[in-house]
């Protein structure tokens, strides 16, 4: 009876296990599986995985570069708008662990704030409205472009429009 509980335990933890699970990596082809397209030489690498899949009867796959493998997407039509971005999939991986039965896919989301970078400029053209006063070296986000206060991080406003300086 024992062994007959213990196996019933066994088969329901395995079933669990093998539900729907999240994925992040690049969205390539298996012709190019790691996400590395320089070898092609067919421009930016979104047109090479495109063209891969679509000249070349590849397949698109997702490379995890943390874990260095790629997995086979059973949808084969919603990763072209994802090719070579970085997106999480939501899916079951099949018995080999090669194949990846997709439930969704989406852009993946960077955790933590946008990255700014330094932005040098010549004359003060934006004001902080928290700092009140003009900022003469504004930081601009990596991603979003947005202006913001070195000092305080208040999205600027343009000189120009508050009709001052």
């Amino acid at each position: 009876m024992k062994k007959q509980i213990a196996v019933v335990f066994a088969a329901a933890a395995m079933a669990f296990a093998a539900g729907p699970q999240t994925f992040t990596g690049v969205i390539t082809d298996n012709m190019c599986d790691n996400g590395d397209h320089k070898d092609m030489k067919m421009g930016n690498d979104a047109k090479c995985v495109v063209e891969c899949v679509k000249g070349m009867n590849g397949k698109y796959v997702l490379y995890d570069a943390k874990t260095k493998k790629a997995y086979v997407l059973s949808d084969q039509k919603t990763p072209e708008k994802f090719a070579a971005k970085k997106v999480t999939v939501v899916g079951t991986l099949d018995d080999a662990g090669k194949n990846l039965k997709v439930d969704s896919i989406a852009a993946a989301i960077r955790a933590g704030p946008c990255p700014a970078i330094p932005h040098p400029m010549e004359t003060p053209e934006f004001y902080c409205p928290t700092c009140a006063k003009p900022v003469p070296d504004p930081l601009v986000c990596g991603d979003c472009h947005a202006v913001i206060c070195r000092t305080c991080g208040t999205p600027l406003e343009r000189i120009d429009d508050l009709g001052i300086g």
